[in-house]
């Protein structure tokens, strides 16, 4: 045996059974150690020198590097840095990246987060300077191996041309859709922006090529493994977010949908039929908003999977039976609408009647039953009833047509009054004036002016120079807050305060004001321009009055009123400028009618201007 055994060695080793498994052993620790050596002398390549004093090295299941950097670091750090040092040294291993900043200092880390053996990274609590760095560079030649990063608490500190450039393009592929192949999840959370740089290099040029190249990127992204967005807490957001979400992308993996928390005030196009772009969704949280309209305008009937649709704590006040219909057609999608402020008013009325008689919940809308169980929130002396319990008695718009009923002569005399008024004003050489004051002074509508329904979140945005910013708030804001203005809508009719937005104000905190501008703009029925010198010199103001101009030729109405608050010099003005002052309404703050014209124009629609001057005589 012993012969026979050494048989099989090496002729040079001549060794017995004890010897030969005490070799065995030896052996298998060498190569063991061998191969630890070598793992471990890789993963320490994966440090570049000059991160030695804030990263570590940690070796577990995976491998992490673990960096905390302060403000004694005497060199920025760069995500560039771990990209060249693990190309330089071929790296071989797969890695996470944590960064940990403290008190937000600043680092650098453009997308896309492209490097080598790279599949996780978290970045928390820091200051993030060039994410657009790299819009031009093409990373074709590095494969897509980001499986998940995490991006919270931050600040992007960005250049507003810097983003115009992205979006003028042409970025490049690697650019637009990052890591594609690869990426199983994303989060941005609680994040802001900080903008630096010259807002005046910011022209009508830049922002009409924004608009127009947000709807022709043309690079198609398919996110073959992305299961799991969030994007919560970042009140950024704007509405051209969601245009390039979607634009050219398609998520045939996409679970989850997370998109709470960040003062959203209308459902998203893309969210209203969401199955377009997102086959397999499971989950869509838009909680926490302000979403007030939550209309699926493009009804789903060949839906596979159920999709819980969460929006909980918006602004939903009002339940029709349109939106129940809406609901059925999205079988078999399930939308919680819980916790929100139902308003238990007229427009209320017809539902809830319904819904008493147990007509509203049809086989299929079982589920939806829970709605009977929300409580009323305003007014105030129905807060806390449940809808299916509240007493349809008590609300305050039931018509009596007893009311109706007058006699002959009053009904002749009213009709004369009204035929007389009419007459008087198409014989009466200065009517207009006589039809701004039989509104403004007697609430008398007369039949040559249009009540003003459409339907937007602001009555009028006051577009000025900050240098007019006193006078504004001395003089026109709480007058122009304190016009009562009638609605009339399908349900009831209401009167209320007319709605102002103001720049600043009412803008939202960290977002783009060129984006605010164009928002602001579009969601008000009326652009008030205080008309000074400093206007006039200004830009950004320049930018407003484009916009609005804009807005009047979209909805071909009049969307435009100026406010004169001191004689300009139309010398070398700018042409738009020139021109909306020859095709809109002009007045004249010093105008004895100046409050009465401003309400009129505020309450009624016309599709042309009414005067280039609208001037009086004094009386």
């Amino acid at each position: 045996m012993t012969m026979a055994s050494s048989y099989y060695w090496p002729p040079f080793i001549k060794a017995n059974g004890s010897q030969v498994l005490l070799l065995y052993i030896v052996t298998v620790y060498a190569i063991a150690g061998i191969k630890t050596e070598n793992s471990s002398t890789s993963s320490i390549r994966l440090i570049p020198p000059n991160w030695s004093s804030v990263c570590s090295l940690i070796l577990n299941n995976t491998t992490v590097v673990d960096c905390d950097i302060g403000h004694d670091v005497a060199i920025k750090w760069k995500f560039d840095d771990l990209r060249n040092w693990t190309l330089s040294n071929s790296v071989n291993v797969t890695y996470h990246l944590n960064i940990r900043c403290v008190d937000g200092v600043n680092i650098s880390l453009p997308w896309p987060f492209k490097s080598p053996g790279l599949i996780g990274l978290k970045v928390s609590n820091c200051g993030i300077e060039n994410y657009y760095k790299n819009y031009l560079r093409n990373f074709e030649d590095y494969p897509d191996e980001l499986e998940m990063f995490v991006i919270e608490q931050c600040v992007f500190i960005e250049n507003p041309l810097d983003i115009l450039k992205v979006f003028n393009g042409p970025a490049t592929k690697s650019f637009v859709c990052g890591q594609s192949d690869s990426i199983k999840r994303y989060v941005y959370r609680n994040n802001t922006i900080v903008l630096r740089g010259n807002l005046s290099d910011i022209n009508e040029y830049n922002i009409t090529e924004v608009n127009d190249n947000l709807n022709t990127v043309g690079i198609q992204c398919k996110f073959w493994h992305l299961h799991d967005i969030e994007n919560t807490q970042n009140g950024y957001l704007s509405e051209s977010h969601f245009q390039v979400f979607t634009k050219d992308s398609n998520y045939p993996s996409l679970t989850h949908c997370n998109y709470s928390h960040n003062l959203i005030n209308k459902l998203p196009l893309v969210f209203q039929n969401f199955r377009t772009s997102f086959p397999k969704l499971e989950v869509l949280d838009l909680s926490h908003n302000v979403i007030t309209l939550w209309d699926f305008s493009y009804h789903v009937t060949t839906l596979v999977e159920s999709t819980y649709v969460d929006l909980r704590y918006n602004n939903i006040t009002h339940i029709t039976l349109d939106d129940m219909e809406t609901l059925s057609g999205l079988e078999p999608a399930f939308v919680d609408i819980r916790d929100n402020p139902i308003s238990c008013d007229c427009a209320m009325k017809k539902f809830m009647t319904e819904l008493k008689f147990g007509s509203v919940f049809k086989p299929n809308m079982v589920k939806y039953k829970y709605i009977e169980n929300m409580t009323c929130v305003t007014p105030e002396s129905f807060k806390g009833i449940r809808l299916k319990e509240f007493n349809l008695d008590e609300l305050p718009c039931e018509v009596d047509d007893s009311h109706w009923a007058y006699p002959t002569v009053i009904c002749a005399a009213v009709t004369l009054i009204i035929l007389s008024v009419i007459l008087f004003c198409i014989l009466f050489p200065n009517r207009e004036l006589i039809q701004i004051l039989c509104l403004t002074r007697c609430n008398i509508l007369l039949p040559m002016a249009t009540r003003d329904t459409t339907v937007k979140n602001y009555d009028v945005f006051i577009a000025a120079s900050e240098e007019d910013e006193d006078w504004v708030v001395d003089n026109l804001l709480y007058k122009l807050e304190d016009i009562d203005v009638f609605d009339v809508t399908e349900h009831a009719s209401q009167t209320r305060k007319l709605n102002v937005c103001v720049p600043g104000r009412d803008f939202r905190p960290g977002a783009f004001t060129i984006d605010e501008i164009i928002d602001k703009t579009e969601k008000s029925r009326r652009t008030l321009v205080v008309l000074s010198k400093s206007f006039v010199e200004s830009r950004m103001c320049g930018e407003m009055l484009r916009q609005a101009y804009f807005q009047s030729i979209v909805e071909r109405r009049c969307h435009l009123v100026f406010v004169k608050l001191e004689q300009i010099d139309l010398n070398g003005i700018d042409s738009t400028l020139k021109r909306s002052l020859k095709l809109f309404t002009v007045l004249n703050v010093a105008d004895r009618y100046f409050w009465d014209m401003i309400q009129f124009l505020l309450k009624t629609t016309s599709k042309k201007s009414r005067a280039k001057n609208s001037t009086t005589p004094d009386a």
